[in-house]
């Protein structure tokens, strides 16, 4: 059982309200409460709304992932990998990431550009704030801790161009996304129920803007087994 939105292709009023959910999804062990707003607002390439992002103060490329073990605050640098970039909509694993957290690191302040590869992992509890994906590649981020206290935080920042998912919850405990803006994309999060290890999840969604949804906001690939943890 997902949260679904209402037609990505809808014109947004003036004073919007928001598309208010929740869903209890017991046996997929996924709880999702969601606060989310669909709009297409300016326009930009084929009449689809541009990401917001700011302007680069510089470029990096990185030839390995990036491991983070406390804050590491990219003061708006845009990095891209130097390798083959990663083939869109594909699972976690099929690329490394640029950034890879431990438990209770912060990323902040970075743009992501094309070719992303995997985007960003997060082993344990993480924070992603003001981060930005110009062009997601596999997934903008994937959330793997195991944990059921873990707590995963997006706040601010945005992404675009996500083939297929947004966000991959294949972890335990509790993704909460907040003031975060994602354009042109199939899912917003996905929680794995086919995985070996299946965790109890809770997502939640405060503030998102969303546009140009292929699909729902957020849901799980189906599982005949119930979750631990």
């Amino acid at each position: 059982m997902t949260a679904r939105s209402p037609h990505s292709g809808h014109r947004r009023p003036q004073n919007r309200t928001p598309l208010i959910a929740a869903v209890a999804a017991g046996v997929l062990g996924l709880a999702i409460a969601a606060q989310a707003a669909l709009a297409t607002g300016s326009e930009g390439t084929a009449g689809v709304r541009a990401l917001a992002v700011p302007r680069a103060a510089g470029e990096e490329r990185l030839t390995a992932t990036r491991r983070i073990t406390g804050v590491f605050d990219g003061e708006l640098t845009r990095f891209t990998a130097a390798a083959t970039p990663s083939p869109k909509g594909q699972r976690v694993g099929g690329r490394d990431p640029l950034f890879e957290l431990a438990d209770g690191a912060v990323l902040k302040n970075v743009i992501l550009g094309a070719p992303a590869s995997d985007g960003v992992r997060c082993l344990g509890s993480c924070t992603l704030e003001n981060v930005y994906w110009e062009d997601v590649g596999e997934d903008a981020a994937a959330f793997l801790g195991e944990s059921p206290d873990a707590a995963y935080v997006v706040s601010g920042g945005g992404a675009a161009g996500a083939a297929d998912t947004v966000f991959r919850f294949d972890g335990a405990g509790t993704l909460t996304v907040r003031n975060f803006e994602a354009v042109g994309f199939g899912e917003l999060v996905r929680s794995c129920g086919d995985c070996a290890k299946r965790f109890r999840r809770h997502v939640v969604l405060e503030d998102v803007t969303a546009t140009a949804l292929g699909g729902d906001l957020a849901g799980s690939t189906p599982t005949s087994a119930t979750p631990s943890g």
